[in-house]
């Protein structure tokens, strides 16, 4: 079962590899974004299935450790 579903607000967590970038990247660190797409199934290997479109214009794809839940979507897109 997957971490995230579409539409979630999500944030990079502090510990991850791709918390370095600033308020223009497409790896912001102190930005929050949306699942914008779920790509198969989270597992224990680095895939990237969450596709983000952050709060900054940009987008980027991640793997569930590397995310955190801030608000969930109580509304499904259909």
């Amino acid at each position: 079962m997957n971490k995230f579903k579409v539409g979630d607000r999500v944030k990079i967590i502090p510990d991850t590899r791709y918390y370095e970038g600033n308020e223009y990247s497409s790896n912001p660190k102190n930005i929050s974004g949306i699942i914008s797409g779920v790509h198969g199934e989270d597992d224990e290997r680095d895939y990237h299935v969450y596709s983000v479109n952050w709060d900054n214009k940009n987008s980027n794809s991640y793997t569930a450790n590397d995310l955190v839940l801030i608000e969930f979507n109580m509304f499904p897109i259909y």
